[in-house]
């Protein structure tokens, strides 16, 4: 999953490739319920996505789920792999009573996550700033 993440997001505006400890006290998270799926290609794996909620997801009043994240490697991009990835992910949301989906992205994206987003049913809620300051 690690090197998966680092290799599909390497080409990223500020990339800071992600360390094995991080990866793994993501996952480690209490409290939330992940589903993760891979795709391979001839025993490679090619893609994967993340789909997550709250443990407490049926009494919550607002019923939300999110695509934690999702990388497709850049050679087997606009090849249905992404899709197909996305389209698992929203049917585990939904079984788990999740009636809306959130994910973030990066508004210079150079993957065309955007548009294939959009392709997706997904619409623009909010904008978000992130604000740094080197030390």
């Amino acid at each position: 999953m690690n090197e998966l993440y680092n290799e599909a997001f390497s080409e990223h505006f500020d990339f800071r490739p992600e360390m094995l400890e991080e990866t793994r006290a993501w996952f480690e998270c209490k409290g939330y319920e992940d589903y993760v799926v891979f795709a391979f290609l001839d025993g490679r794996p090619v893609g994967y996505v993340i789909a997550t909620v709250s443990k407490d997801l049926p009494e919550l009043p607002f019923k939300r789920g999110f695509i934690s994240s999702i990388g497709v490697l850049k050679p087997f991009r606009r090849r249905g792999v992404g899709t197909a990835l996305m389209l698992m992910a929203i049917k585990w949301l939904a079984s788990k009573g999740a009636e809306v989906i959130e994910l973030g992205v990066d508004d210079e994206n150079p993957t065309g996550a955007l548009a294939f987003y959009a392709r997706l049913g997904f619409k623009r809620a909010f904008r978000h700033l992130t604000f740094e300051r080197e030390l």
